[in-house]
């Protein structure tokens, strides 16, 4: 039993591996399968600029990875993990006097 966490990570893996190739060999703007489009003298960046400049933020805003990153809110999550542990009972009585330290009051360093 303690196999399957690591085939789930492992398909996981794979996944987003195969998912990154597939985006950046097949769906990306830039690549050119054609061998017409791939002429020297054909180039889309000079051609029109607009348009690739276009496809390029279509392509990166259409990524799943991108969507997942853009719909979670990483401040909540960074202020929920640089919280300051509680004031527990008995840390009233520190060893810098009756009042405690200002962590142990429960405040940030600087009064804030």
């Amino acid at each position: 039993m303690p196999l399957v966490p690591l085939f789930g990570m492992v398909t996981v893996a794979f996944g987003l591996a195969g998912m990154t190739a597939f985006r950046l060999l097949a769906v990306s703007p830039t690549v050119m399968v054609n061998k017409e489009t791939r002429a020297a003298d054909d180039l889309q960046e000079i051609r029109d600029p607009k348009r690739v400049a276009e496809r390029g933020k279509q392509f990166s805003e259409t990524s799943p990875l991108y969507k997942l990153a853009k719909g979670s809110d990483v401040g909540a999550a960074t202020a929920k993990v640089q919280q300051l542990p509680p004031v527990l009972p008995g840390d009233e009585s520190s060893a810098t006097g009756s009042q405690g330290t200002a962590v142990n009051r429960g405040m940030r360093a600087g009064g804030i």
